[in-house]
């Protein structure tokens, strides 16, 4: 009986034993299999970005073994397509969502906020504080950017010249370039060459878009919303935002300055609102060209910027952590930021690659613009219903462009509608 207690016991342990060392295998073989994470890559960024991406993935994935990395794509609206996705239950794990449209789907991001908090990072500190406080969402993060892109003023020195004018930077430097030099420049520098009575030289482009005209208006010291993250009131009939409207819209239908055409065509002195990414966009024209800061207002200045930010999707728990480690390695890591600088043009959002900035992007000599810049740039409301606003300011802002319809009209419809749609909480 005794024997026979002993063996039966002896069966057991051998039966545990067995069972331990088959978990511990199970377990190594586990750990040593990388997580697998997709990282959807957006077309909008373009080509150039996306292949120094996907060279990034490769060389994370060689440095480590515990995550490893692949790019896919979408075709069509990104945005678009990574909700239906995400309805679908598989969005991707890392996300290159456009930056504002992020404050109307949280429910599919991952709150990096305690992520930060518990690896001792201060993004804040680290990155350019704007774009941190742009991509935040009710006090949580959500995204953050690879890139600040504040807007410059891009000029023809040699128009400029030869109508007898002093430059944008000339002028910056002397403390005088604002928005009334701006229009002056633009009116002079808008020229009928042969008396045909057709317009051979234009002084300058000018944009539409409500958040170039945003700036604007901010550069007057006023606002067209109460803040920035998530509004609750829009001021479009403010007199101070007419006005500042108005004189904008003065610079095309009063002083005929505007060009039909882009600045690449090559016939106009000035081109307000380039951002860094258009730089190698401009690597190959037949003219020469340069930066300036974009003018200051009645009471500042400030300029429009966009992000290249990134997400982590919140629909796959198991693999945050993996998504977690590739989205630092691209934030935080001088090199990563370094390759896309000079693949792409564009300004880094972490600090200590700013200074890099002007050493590997060497033309043109006023891209220093970019730099001081980033001190008084703005991003853009973040508003869970940001197309739906931009869709009533495209409708009724447009005719206004054209000359058919009156600003304080569309401003008072503007206004009506996007307050509507700011109440709904």
């Amino acid at each position: 009986m005794i024997n026979e207690s002993i063996a039966r016991k002896a069966a057991v342990v051998l039966v545990v034993t067995a069972m331990v060392l088959l978990s511990l295998v199970g377990a190594t073989a586990l750990a040593q299999s990388p997580v697998t994470i997709v990282h959807l890559a957006c077309g909008c960024h373009g080509n150039a970005f996306n292949d120094i991406l996907s060279e990034l993935a490769e060389e994370f994935n060689a440095s480590q073994s515990d995550v490893r990395v692949e790019i896919g794509s979408v075709a069509g609206n990104y945005d678009d397509a990574v909700q239906v996705m995400a309805a679908a239950g598989n969005p991707g794990d890392v996300l290159h969502l456009q930056n504002q449209n992020g404050a109307s789907m949280t429910d599919i991001l991952l709150n990096m906020t305690h992520l930060l908090q518990r690896d001792g990072i201060d993004a804040s500190k680290l990155l350019v504080p704007h774009a941190v406080e742009g991509l935040n969402v009710r006090g949580h993060q959500y995204s953050l950017p690879i890139f600040a892109q504040p807007r410059g003023l891009g000029y023809r020195p040699d128009l400029f010249e030869r109508g007898g004018l002093e430059s944008p930077s000339v002028l910056e430097a002397a403390n005088s370039w604002d928005w009334a030099a701006f229009a002056e420049s633009a009116k002079r520098l808008t020229i009928d060459r042969n008396g045909d009575g057709e317009i051979d030289q234009w002084g300058t482009t000018l944009s539409r878009n409500r958040t170039n005209i945003q700036a604007r208006v901010r550069s007057a010291g006023v606002s067209m919303f109460d803040r920035i993250d998530t509004p609750t009131q829009a001021s479009f009939t403010d007199p101070q935002v007419i006005e500042t409207i108005q004189s904008y819209l003065d610079v095309k239908h009063v002083n005929g300055s505007v060009s039909p055409e882009s600045f690449q065509a090559g016939n106009t002195a000035m081109f307000p609102g380039i951002q860094p990414g258009h730089i190698l966009n401009y690597a190959n024209v037949d003219f020469e060209w340069d930066i300036a800061e974009m003018p200051r207002g009645s009471v500042t200045r400030a300029v429009h910027t966009s992000f290249n930010g990134v997400q982590i999707s919140a629909t796959d728990p198991r693999k945050q952590e993996a998504a977690w480690q590739w989205v630092k390695f691209l934030v935080f890591d001088p090199e990563p930021i370094r390759k896309f600088m000079v693949g792409t043009g564009r300004t880094p959002a972490l600090i200590e690659a700013l200074p890099d900035y002007l050493r590997y992007v060497e033309f043109p000599e006023g891209r220093t613009s970019f730099v001081p810049a980033m001190s008084y740039a703005q991003a853009d409301i973040m508003s869970p219903h940001i197309t739906e606003i931009n869709r009533i300011w495209n409708q009724e802002f447009q005719p206004v462009w054209d000359g058919e319809a009156s600003l304080f009209g569309a401003m008072t419809r503007i206004q009506d509608m996007v307050n509507a749609l700011l109440s709904q909480h």
